[in-house]
């Protein structure tokens, strides 16, 4: 395991007050997922019942702080909709008039969903992951060339996405606990999940909401990660010390308390012509390294005569002579 990005950030919007077809559990599905995303380590912007100009605010100010490095989390509940293969996130105040086409309307009232994967790409941060939890059964059709649900859509490079139902479909505005959505409430159980990564949190709240809903809700994902990506790292920090202080200890040597290098050696004499250090083997040693070590000036050591360790660390703490 190991960590590719050094920052996680989230843009987290949800909307429940539309003008028609209100929604019950999108502003609690937003909250509820800010806080875990908080737990483990996310810096998190909320934006909820938001208009078509916030809307738009929202995502234009969190992409400009985005960084090549980081980690980037886009999750909306609410509506959507889908026209010609494009699909839109209705702001609260879309309100659909009849004077002009659905489809004219939708490009100049709702957020084209290419315009977020096109600007947020644009940054080529580390990995980015969208999950649209919307296309609520609530959402009624009244152009010839609408569908229910979101269309599919190929996954950008280092970038997953996940639909809360298969395209074309529509997600139930339910619950089973009382709070939440159903796609939502089970993603919460399992996205803080420390050993778990993305793929496999996505893959088993698909399961689970298949299962929770008798098959009618199947959530749909496409992907192009090319590595495993750990929301929660505390894990993968752990194997990384752990990882760590076995290989600084492959040469079967002491460990110092403070730094974790070898202590069986310790500094012998300079030699003035160049930055390497000698050191010598203490007595009572356990280190499987040559009577004889050098240093490249960068803490690594290498043995001499004893190949089977090869690059070694030795201690360089000042109570160490």
């Amino acid at each position: 395991m190991s960590i590719l990005y050094e920052r996680k950030r989230a843009l987290i919007i949800g909307i429940d007050n539309y003008r028609e077809n209100s929604l019950k559990y999108c502003i609690n599905d937003a909250l509820d997922l800010k806080e875990t995303l908080q737990s483990i380590g996310f810096d998190v912007y909320t934006e909820l019942n938001c208009s078509y100009v916030d809307f738009f605010k929202a995502i234009d100010d969190f992409i400009e702080g985005i960084k090549s490095t980081d980690l980037i989390v886009f999750y909306f509940a609410g509506h959507g909709k889908q026209i010609d293969e494009q699909n839109f996130l209705l702001p609260s105040d879309y309100d659909y008039n009849y004077r002009t086409s659905e489809n004219k309307y939708l490009e100049d009232n709702a957020i084209n969903v290419r315009y977020i994967t096109k600007v947020i790409d644009g940054k080529n941060c580390a990995f980015t992951i969208y999950i649209f939890d919307c296309c609520r059964n609530y959402v009624r059709t009244r152009s010839i060339n609408s569908q229910q649900g979101l269309s599919a859509m190929h996954a950008p490079p280092e970038t997953l996405i996940m639909f809360s139902c298969a395209p074309g479909k529509a997600a139930l505005d339910e619950t089973y606990n009382g709070r939440n959505g159903i796609f939502t409430g089970i993603l919460l159980e399992h996205i803080a999940k420390a050993h778990d990564d993305i793929e496999d949190v996505l893959k088993n709240v698909a399961r689970d909401v298949k299962k929770q809903t008798n098959g009618f809700q199947l959530p749909y994902r496409t992907s192009s990660l090319t590595e495993s990506v750990f929301f929660s790292t505390k894990c993968i920090q752990e194997e990384l010390v752990r990882n760590e202080y076995e290989r600084r200890l492959r040469c079967h040597g002491r460990a110092c308390d403070q730094c974790g290098y070898c202590r069986d050696w310790y500094p012998h004499k300079n030699d003035a012509d160049s930055y390497n250090h000698h050191y010598q083997k203490r007595s009572n040693a356990t280190c499987c390294g040559s009577r004889y070590v050098y240093h490249d000036g960068h803490g690594h050591l290498y043995d001499s005569l004893v190949n089977g360790f090869g690059v070694s660390f030795i201690c360089e703490c000042p109570e160490n002579i």
